[in-house]
């Protein structure tokens, strides 16, 4: 059995009911956003998760024990 070669198959995206279906509740009240309502949901969060990556890469960065990959810039 050889390794190595390329990866075959496709993906099929999952449909709008199964997207809704993984959506938590503050998801699904999102989708009955529109225009500035939405954009201004949209940044936040995006903003909100940005700020918990930096956390989480900060405390990494405390006690992570392997100095390769400490180096984050």
């Amino acid at each position: 059995m050889e390794m190595g070669g390329k990866a075959e198959g496709a993906l099929k995206p999952p449909s709008p009911s199964e997207l809704e279906a993984m959506l938590d509740a503050q998801g699904k009240a999102s989708l009955d956003k529109s225009g500035k309502d939405f954009d201004k949901a949209r940044v936040a969060a995006q903003l909100d998760s940005h700020k918990k990556l930096v956390t989480i890469q900060e405390d990494y960065l405390k006690v992570g024990q392997n100095r390769e990959h400490l180096s984050v810039t």
